[in-house]
């Protein structure tokens, strides 16, 4: 099952609302996200971390 989630990420004075889909299932490494997702987390902390 998949849902959207809303993630905050914080670096130095700024904060990004991210919405993501958590892939949630019956193994043990649930939930997680996409691939796709994290990485547009990872891209999105870079811009902040560069104050973009």
């Amino acid at each position: 099952m998949n849902r959207k989630k809303i993630k905050y990420l914080h670096e130095g004075n700024y904060v990004a609302e991210v919405e993501v889909e958590v892939i949630e299932t019956s193994d043990e490494w649930s939930p997680c996200l996409s691939l796709e997702d994290a990485c547009k987390l990872d891209d999105i902390r870079e811009c902040l971390k560069r104050g973009d």
